[in-house]
């Protein structure tokens, strides 16, 4: 969410030197808000360090980031407002700063924050899958990395509306993920594509 609402008021972020808004956190504050009237009790799960394994990764989007941001600097000496806009969204870059601010935020709230170890992934799973003191019954998520972790209740994009798409994977699901689909040949029903 802070990523959605950051992006989204990119070109003011960088080019605007007093620009002093905070819409990566009025994004989530918004959504938060959303969850609370709908009587659901949202726990804030943020991402740790970076594992080493995904440094590759990590430097490749930030090369990609860079790359955005000569080219909005570049649609805008243009004049192509449009382009300039969708390579501003691209370019956006959480700091540490702001993730800060939007943690103090909720907590302000009374919102629950934890830190993940690493990316927040693996933790959502976990209190997805009933491991560890924190329990939650749906993980909402950008994120379809999820997947991979057969968590019962993911909702995927979420928007400001409360509209989303569900993916609800049952027990006897989670105990054939063996790649094998029903008929035991591996096909997962959904052909060559």
């Amino acid at each position: 969410w802070l990523v959605k609402g950051g992006a989204r008021h990119a070109r003011d972020i960088y080019t605007c030197p007093d620009y002093d808004k905070n819409p990566w956190t009025e994004y989530a504050v918004h959504m938060v808000d959303l969850l609370k009237e709908h009587n659901i009790h949202p726990i804030i799960v943020f991402d740790g360090e970076r594992h080493p394994l995904k440094q590759e990764t990590s430097n490749a989007r930030k090369a990609s980031k860079v790359q955005a941001r000569k080219d909005a600097e570049r649609a805008e000496s243009e004049g192509d407002v449009s382009r300039a806009i969708s390579k501003w969204m691209q370019a956006f870059e959480l700091t540490d700063d702001m993730v800060e601010h939007a943690r103090q935020t909720l907590e302000a709230m009374g919102i629950e924050c934890v830190q993940a170890k690493c990316e927040a992934d693996q933790t959502m799973a976990s209190m997805s899958l009933g491991k560890g003191a924190q329990h939650v019954d749906l993980i909402i998520t950008e994120d379809s990395d999820m997947i991979a972790y057969s968590c019962p209740n993911v909702l995927f994009k979420l928007g400001h509306d409360g509209h989303g798409d569900l993916l609800q994977v049952t027990p006897d699901d989670r105990r054939s993920d063996d790649g094998h689909g029903d008929d035991g040949h591996g096909d997962d029903g959904h052909g060559d594509d």
